[in-house]
This record gives C-alpha cells, structure tokens and sequence, in this order.
C-alpha cells in the first residue's frame, strides 16, 4: 500500500526513478523511488484505477479504470501530471501497454475488445477481434467517446 490506499497496479519510469502507482483511490501517484517521496498526485478517475503504463520515452502515462476510462496523461516537468486524452470506452479497461516507440497505445477491456490508439492523440487506429472472456493482463513489458475504431484487424480465416 502507498499510504492507505489498496494499490491494484504499478508502472516504473523507463529510466527507473520514478513508479507510478493507482488502486482503490481513483488517483495516480508519482513516486520517486530512491528519495521514496511524492512527486505528483491527479485525479480523474470515477472509480479504482486497474491498469498502468509507462510510455517508453517516459512523456506518457496509461491508465485504465474500472469506470470505463483510458486516459493518457501527459507529464512534461517533475511534479506535474495532467490528462492529455480522455476516452470512455463504457467497460472496465482492464490492461494497458505502449507500443515499443511509444506512439501506439493498446488497451484491454473486460469486454474482451483490444483497441489501439494513437499516442498522444488518443484517436483510435484498430480494434482487434474480441477475446473471449475478457481481459486481465496485456503482454509485454511492466504493465467509448474517443472515436470509435474504424478498421478490424483479424487474424485468418
């Protein structure tokens, strides 16, 4: 737990200095690791925050909630950290990653929908096919009202 607050997900800085953190208190917290001190707090979440990411080039960071939100957050000096993009995607956003050069954004929902966004622009590029199920993780490293995807990436028939 960061203070009293249940934590549910976790995402280091790409340099290692910082983690950001999010659970039950629908807000993000900067930390800094080595100094263990708070460097920033928001809150724009409804309800818990379930996923985390740090984009690559550390400018981003990912959050997903159980309100259905996916918010990219933009954190251009220490101790700031203000929403870039807002996107409801009207189930619980379970998982979320950065694409390896940062401009591509994945994000799971408990529906079973993963869709990709750009980054920082938020505009959807894909949805790929459902997973059946839902979604709790997405792969890789660490771990709506936007428009909706317009093309379907599909594996073969």
């Amino acid at each position: 737990m960061v203070g009293q607050v249940k934590l549910l997900a976790l995402a280091f800085h790409p340099d290692g200095r910082c983690l950001v953190a999010g659970g039950a208190d629908p807000s993000l917290q900067v930390w800094d690791v080595d100094g263990q001190k708070m460097l920033a707090a928001a809150k724009h979440h409804q309800d818990r925050v379930l996923a985390l990411d740090w984009s690559r080039d550390g400018q981003h960071i990912a959050s997903g909630g159980q309100d259905g939100s996916l918010l990219i957050w933009a954190r251009p000096a220490p101790g700031s950290l203000d929403v870039a993009k807002s996107c409801s995607l009207g189930s619980p956003v379970a998982a979320v990653a950065f694409g390896p050069d940062s401009s591509l954004l994945a994000s799971a929902d408990g529906g079973g929908q993963v869709r990709l966004w750009t980054v920082p622009g938020g505009e959807a590029r894909a949805m790929l096919a459902s997973h059946q199920g839902g979604a709790a993780a997405l792969p890789g490293r660490r771990s709506g009202t936007c428009s909706p995807p317009e093309a379907a990436v599909t594996g073969p028939s």
